[in-house]
Order: structure tokens, then sequence, then C-alpha cells
């Protein structure tokens, strides 16, 4: 069993503390925590407070204990917070109910009834408006696309592979996703469509040109055929369907 960790995120500006625990990696709930306080909804409205009034270079982030019992990583949180007692940031005080529920819901793995209700819970709250789905703003896709960059994901299981064909096997694709699907695949043929034209135009048979640009030999010559198709006048096509007398 990997060890958790207690950190603390320290404000420069006012030297007030907001003491948290993960069995995670700590830069990741840093980013976390960032990335909340970052859009104004951080669920502590002191340390939310601090970030908008002295700004995110304030703060800094730092590991202030290392648990290798992770049954021991509340109360040792809760020391912490005890120990901040007057310049802590925290919204509450880890209680014993969170302490407990925290035990309980370890290693525990949701039936599939419980998820369906869960998920049927969440449906409901959404129609009626009580919870509003989730919509990321064009900046947060940007930072999101940023963070991953270079991510390695895990090999997928083959029982993972299988339940995604089962789910989408006989599902009819939306008209706008194949549009966006022939798009993606087809865009770089107006940046190359040129220089298979002029390759062409050099005596190029179709074969060489798939040698050296790597692309299939059948969808050079549809592209290539179809845009001298467009190139064609009216009156170049009447010269050439009329016999020479």
């Amino acid at each position: 069993m990997k060890p958790g960790v207690i950190y603390v995120i320290e404000c420069a500006g006012n030297g007030k503390r907001y003491v948290g625990s993960t069995s995670r990696r700590p830069n990741q709930r840093r980013l976390e925590h960032l990335h909340h306080l970052r859009a104004g909804k951080h669920h502590s409205k002191r340390l939310q407070r601090c970030f908008n009034k002295y700004g995110e270079d304030a703060l800094s982030f730092s590991v202030v204990e290392t648990v290798e019992d992770l049954n021991m990583l509340l109360p040792r949180e809760q020391f912490h917070i005890w120990r901040a007692e007057g310049d802590c940031l925290n919204s509450a005080d880890v209680s014993d109910s969170v302490h407990c529920a925290r035990i309980a819901n370890t290693g525990r793995i949701q039936d599939a009834d419980e998820r369906a209700r869960r998920s049927a819970s969440l449906l409901a709250a959404v129609a009626s408006g009580t919870k509003k789905p989730r919509a990321w703003t064009d900046e947060q896709r940007t930072q999101h696309s940023i963070i991953l960059t270079g991510r390695k994901m895990p090999a997928v299981k083959n029982s993972t592979r299988e339940n995604i064909s089962k789910a989408l096997k006989g599902r009819a694709p939306s008209i706008a996703g194949n549009t966006r699907s022939v798009a993606v695949r087809t865009e770089f043929i107006a940046d190359e469509l040129g220089g298979w034209l002029e390759m062409r135009a050099a005596g190029l048979s179709y074969r060489e040109i798939e040698r050296r640009t790597g692309r299939s030999r059948r969808m050079l010559e549809r592209e290539c055929s179809k845009a001298a198709n467009e190139a064609r006048t009216p009156e170049t096509t009447e010269r050439q369907e009329i016999p020479a007398q």
C-alpha cells in the first residue's frame, strides 16, 4: 500500500495556511486545487479569497508529513489543522463522520445497481435544473490539453475493449460526427494536392508518388482525377469530345 501525505498551501500575503491530505501524487492534488481556484469555485472560501486578493504566485504548496498507514491519514490531517488554529484556511475541521466514511469506502467497489441509481439520480438532477451539466470553456479545454500533452496512457485491457465494442454496437453515428470525422481525415488533401499534381505533370506514376509521399495510390488517383475534372472548362471539354476532321 502506497503512503499518503499531508500537505500545506501557505499564503505569503497573510501567512495563513490550508491543510489537506491525499493518497495520490501530491502534484496532482496541487493542480486540482489550482484548477478550482482559477475557476473561482474552490470549496474553501477562505483560500479562494486569498487567491483572489494576493494572486496565484503568493501561494506555495509543500508536503509536511508522509503517512505510511492510510488509516491514520485523516487523523494526522486533523492534527495539523488543530496546529494551525487561528491561521487555518480550511472551511471546517475534518469531522469524525468524514473520517469514518473515508475508512468505510476505501477499496469498496460499487455494484451495478448502485451505479445505475447514482447515474439516474444525476440525470434527474440535471433534468430538474438542480445540477448543471459540466460544460468546459475553450480556455479549460486548452489548459487540459496542455496538461495531457506527452502523457502516456495505460494500455487498454481486452475486457475494456469488449465493453466499448458492445456499447457502440448498433449505435448509429450522428451526421455531425461523421462530418467532423471526414474533415479531420481529409484536411491534409488541400495542403498536399498541389504537390501531387506537380509530380504527375513531371511524368511520375501514382505508384512512385505513393512511394515518395506515403499516401494511398488509390486516393492519389481519385483526388488528382477530381482536380483535373474541376479544372476542365466547357471549351476544353467540347474540343476533346469533337473528333478532328
